[in-house]
């Protein structure tokens, strides 16, 4: 692989060779200590070249990146407002389930079932994630606000 302070690093043999004009390098140049002394003897306007075609993979790159992740987080956020509005609608369907103080050993120590474990780490996590902690300060902080003012 290239070294990481040559701009055309991100780039493939084959990349560096296509962007070039056709002789410009020799075609038996295997390793990158070759084409890094090879492409260092080529004037300054072919090595700017090179850079140029190295940045533009790399904005590609980025781009798609972006891209990739806006779908999936657009995706994450869609599931989870289904869920939390099929969790609402549930709730209003069914009435709550009253509070219970004791419990017997045999509740108290039995196995969540695969669907109760889901269901409360999903409750946890909506509870805890960005979304919710946008909407309210902790506790940390909302000390060391006013540590900040005293």
């Amino acid at each position: 692989m290239a070294n990481a302070g040559d701009p055309w690093g991100m780039l493939t043999h084959q990349q560096i060779y296509e962007c070039l004009p056709s002789g410009t390098l020799l075609t038996g140049l295997a390793t990158w200590v070759q084409l890094r002394s090879a492409i260092k003897q080529l004037p300054a306007e072919l090595q700017n070249h090179i850079c140029a075609v190295a940045a533009a993979k790399q904005d590609v790159r980025k781009h798609s990146r972006r891209e990739r992740d806006g779908r999936y987080q657009a995706q994450r956020r869609l599931e989870r407002r289904q869920q939390r509005n099929a969790s609402d609608t549930s709730a209003f369907a069914q009435p709550p389930e009253p509070f219970r103080i004791s419990q017997s050993s045999a509740e108290y120590l039995s196995i969540l079932t695969e669907e109760q474990s889901r269901s409360r780490v999903a409750m946890f996590i909506d509870h805890t994630g960005n979304e919710a902690l946008s909407s309210c300060v902790c506790v940390v902080c909302a000390r060391e606000m006013l540590r900040g003012e005293g």
